[in-house]
């Protein structure tokens, strides 16, 4: 996909292109006062979309909507866009930004603070983003409106600066500031880019503002003889790897082929150096590294270790993200794809976070229903359910202690009728004295302590029965039940 968006860049830069383009909109309003703005006649958001559309715009509105279908909207929008195509996104509604990231808040999103805004709002830079798709054809206005009431904790109200991607054009003002320069001087074709922004000294103009293109001009195709010459020169106007591996796939022995590789190389270094300086310069502390490492986690492209520590696991793991997500896949990631890692990660992260409150809370009680009586049935009964549960090592070490004993007391009803049980199958196993001592010289060849091998099962022959009893997983009553002089038979 890559391979074809740079040829077909390519041919844009050579000549201008013969296939049919589209002129798309997407206009997000989530501004608590659009009735108001409704009402501003010339300036007013209803007449923007009305010229808009007179224009030959494709408007898709999006009003007053959360996060998720804001991004869906985009994700769909995304999806239309062509490097053919004339495109334009407004956004309009409160503004906010975190560290000199841009957001626009979704509705709904109250005072959202800079530990949750990530789920509740939209980042401004993935929009520009995906606009650089049709490089010197796209735009992208925002309209910020007055911010109502107080918002959270590390949020700023507007916008920092911000410069967008190569070939978009920014603008960012008032909401009639912008609505003006969108549905008046934007549209018409005998006015350049860089001309109407000029006329517009309110609102703040960025990144590709040409004095002599129109947005709305339409060029002639005429195509002149492509040739290995003309699109290495491509190549080197747009000046990006695929840029170089688009010439080549066409010209793999062409005259400038050894030059095109060395280029590329040096841009995929370039690119890689660019990457990783960016995210050192964030700083990121060990605990922020752990966060994107449970976030890469929840969305399937991470299953090692949560230890803040990036190797080469970590960077595939981002690297896979990102190309997922439509971003260059560095491994190395910006302000920007950590806001959409967060945001695209957050739902999954608290539904694990509710099942474990959940688990959590059926171990707490069935913990209080079984071993907090602090019987040892109690503690056995806990364990068979719940073997690494939260009261696990309590209950082993109540049960050790227990066993530890001639025979555990046996304040349990289902425990004294288990120990009476092994009593009685003892009598029957080893009701003669030459029976004990076998026994107890089989228990003391497997290494046990006996004591006396004299075959009256005194306190240290218990302890021995017990201690293989537990060994074994059979219930440690102290007794030479049917299960332990089985048990006895076949041990080695």
């Amino acid at each position: 996909m890559k391979l074809r968006f740079a040829a077909a860049l390519i041919s844009a830069v050579v000549w201008a292109g013969s296939v049919a383009a589209d002129n798309l909109a997407l206009v997000i309003s989530n501004s608590p006062k659009r009735a108001e703005w409704f009402s501003r006649g010339a300036d007013g958001y209803l007449t923007t979309l009305n010229r808009l559309s007179r224009a030959g715009f494709s408007v898709t509105t999006v009003e007053l909507a959360s996060q998720a279908e804001i991004a869906e909207a985009l994700t769909v929008f995304a999806k239309a866009i062509t490097p053919e195509d004339r495109v334009l996104v407004l956004l309009d509604g409160t503004m906010a930004n975190v560290s000199g990231q841009n957001w626009l808040l979704s509705g709904g999103a109250g005072a959202a603070d800079a530990f949750t805004l990530g789920a509740r709002a939209i980042p401004v830079a993935p929009v520009a983003e995906l606009l650089s798709i049709a490089p010197g054809r796209s735009v992208l206005a925002l309209s910020a409106q007055p911010v109502e009431g107080r918002l959270g904790n590390g949020v700023r109200p507007g916008l920092s600066d911000y410069a967008p991607p190569q070939g978009v054009t920014l603008f960012h003002g008032a909401p009639t500031d912008v609505f003006r320069l969108v549905g008046g001087d934007l549209l018409d074709p005998r006015r350049s880019v860089g001309a109407a922004a000029a006329r517009a000294s309110d609102v703040v103009a960025s990144g590709f503002l040409p004095r002599g293109q129109s947005f709305m001009q339409d060029t002639t195709p005429t195509a002149p003889k492509m040739t290995s010459a003309l699109f290495y020169e491509a190549a080197q106007a747009i000046g990006t790897p695929e840029a170089f591996t688009a010439y080549l796939d066409r010209y793999p022995n062409g005259a400038e082929a050894e030059a095109a590789r060395a280029a590329r190389s040096a841009l995929e270094r370039s690119k890689a150096e660019d990457a990783e300086a960016t995210e050192a310069a964030l700083n990121l502390s060990r605990d922020a590294r752990r966060a994107i490492q449970t976030d890469l986690r929840a969305l399937g492209h991470y299953n090692s270790a949560i230890d803040g520590l990036y190797g080469r696991g970590t960077r595939a793991a981002i690297a896979g993200w990102q190309e997922s997500a439509g971003f260059p896949p560095t491994g190395y990631v910006t302000a920007a794809q950590i806001a959409v890692l967060q945001t695209q990660a957050a739902p999954i992260l608290q539904a694990e976070a509710e099942e474990r409150a959940k688990q959590q809370k059926a171990d707490r009680d069935y913990w209080a229903q079984t071993g907090a009586k602090g019987t040892p049935a109690g503690f056995a009964t806990y364990l068979e359910r719940y073997p690494n549960g939260e009261f696990a090592d309590i209950a082993r070490s109540q049960l050790e202690e227990a066993q530890s004993e001639r025979i555990a007391p046996a304040t349990n009803d289902r425990w004294t009728q288990q120990i009476e049980r092994a009593k009685a199958a003892e009598a029957n196993v080893a009701k003669s004295g030459v029976a004990r001592l076998l026994i107890e010289q089989r228990l003391a060849s497997l290494g046990y302590e006996i004591g006396f091998v004299d075959g009256r099962f005194d306190n240290a022959a218990r302890s021995a029965i017990q201690a293989y009893q537990q060994d074994k997983g059979i219930p440690a009553t102290g007794y030479v039940d049917n299960a332990t002089a089985a048990s006895l038979l076949v041990s080695r």
